[in-house]
């Protein structure tokens, strides 16, 4: 089951002395100007807002919508519809048994 069928292609060489690498660029270093910095800092900053801020706009629609419902007759509005509270079954169970116990 661990035949090995082929052998590896090419067998890696052991370096046994260390070669140090230095890389020579001719490049000057880089400097930045103050109006570079400038620029970059204004391209990343937020730009003012334009909008009108989501308070206004939302306390506006609060007075049109009550403005619009106190438009409506009377014939039109229909009365919430009243949902009975959710018992949780444990409690029904200890209401029941103590129910029962006062018969």
């Amino acid at each position: 089951m661990s035949d090995l069928i082929t052998r590896p292609a090419e067998s890696l060489e052991v370096v046994e002395e260390i070669q140090h690498l230095v890389e020579v660029t001719d490049h000057p270093p880089v400097l930045i100007t103050e109006q570079q910095v400038a620029f970059s800092t204004a391209a990343a900053a937020a730009l003012p807002r334009t909008k009108p801020a989501h308070g206004l706009v939302a306390s506006i629609r609060a007075m049109l919508a009550s403005h619009a419902r106190d438009v409506v007759s009377a014939e039109d509005h229909v009365p919430p519809r009243h949902y009975p509270g959710r018992r949780e079954a444990f409690l029904e169970d200890a209401a029941m048994a103590r129910e029962m116990r006062r018969l």
